[in-house]
């Protein structure tokens, strides 16, 4: 059983607990605590004040069920839990993406990025450089000129994603960042499931025809004069029925959608069901574009979906925290 802050079987102290969660029991004096069971946050605030103020007027030792309690996350979760999170690469949805994972109390986090792109993101300076080297590129390079040793198709995606994630205040790869240091805090295990991102853009690009290249490169242009615009339309009309715009997608842009996602989906499937078979709870962080593709090659028992438009609505949010917090089923 892996550790989560540093206590035995994935122990978490009560102490360190807050009130109002899930996970929060109070003993009773002179008794061992009861099963763990799901409270509303208001009265797990009643009984925490009695509880303060039973202690504050009493001069007597007390007993033992009042020193601090580790409570094993293994009692409160399901046995096997797998949650799906659809996120957006260039959007600035980082706190409630960091949060969910906190809040599944992970094993293992799986990310939608290569070894490199994990590097990179992670500042990991002497691992990203092995890999640069690996690749046949100068590590001393700067990183536009790194760029350009690449595909015009990597190149284009690449600028784009940084100029969108700048419109968003945000960063390229901020959604990748935040589960994995929120994955890190619980102690669990972190897995790049995404084939190299490079190789496959240059794969697209030679199967690409002469007219799905056309129209790629002008959407490519359309991005960069219509910039947020044209995002926040395509995502509101994403939003709407995700399935059905990927497969109007597929009729613009094959080989893209082929490669991309149905091979990419086929991959990182097969690379979550290994990760499930060593981890109870794992958590997905995935592209929205994907979480269609993925639900169809995973099995549907145990797992927990959330999308990209309940990332994006603030009130959506909320409602997420409160499930999350109090138990609620959607």
């Amino acid at each position: 059983m892996r550790q989560c802050g540093g206590h035995p079987k994935s122990a978490v102290p009560l102490r360190d607990v807050p009130y109002g969660s899930p996970m929060y029991v109070h003993p009773r004096e002179g008794e061992d605590p009861k099963p763990l069971r799901r409270r509303h946050h208001r009265s797990s605030c009643r009984m925490a004040d009695r509880h303060r103020r039973r202690r504050h007027h009493t001069n007597v030792l007390q007993p033992q069920s009042f020193l601090p309690t580790f409570i094993s996350i293994d009692r409160i979760l399901p046995d096997h839990m797998l949650t799906i999170i659809g996120t957006g690469h260039v959007f600035n949805i980082s706190d409630p993406i960091s949060f969910i994972v906190r809040q599944c109390w992970p094993q293992a986090v799986c990310v939608e990025l290569d070894d490199m792109r994990y590097h990179a993101l992670t500042g990991d300076k002497e691992a990203l450089r092995k890999d640069l080297e690996a690749r046949g590129i100068d590590p001393d390079a700067s990183k536009e000129e790194r760029l350009k040793q690449t595909n015009a198709a990597y190149q284009q995606s690449a600028k784009y994603q940084e100029k969108m994630s700048a419109q968003n205040k945000s960063t390229a790869g901020a959604d990748m960042v935040a589960a994995i240091g929120a994955g890190k805090s619980c102690d669990a295990e972190i897995f790049c499931i995404d084939k190299d991102a490079s190789a496959t853009m240059d794969r697209m690009w030679t199967q690409m025809g002469r007219g799905e290249r056309m129209r790629y490169r002008l959407s490519g242009i359309s991005d960069s004069i219509f910039g947020k615009r044209k995002v926040d339309r395509t995502q509101k009309d994403y939003s709407k029925d995700q399935a059905a715009y990927i497969e109007e997608m597929r009729k613009r842009y094959p080989t893209m959608v082929r490669v991309l996602i149905d091979e990419r989906n086929e991959f990182m499937a097969s690379k979550i069901k290994e990760v499930c078979a060593t981890h109870d709870r794992v958590v997905v962080v995935v592209g929205d574009g994907h979480v269609d593709g993925l639900l169809k090659l995973l099995p549907e028992e145990g797992r927990r979906v959330v999308r990209l438009v309940e990332l994006m609505d603030p009130e959506r949010v909320k409602q997420l925290k409160t499930q999350y917090w109090e138990g609620v089923e959607e």
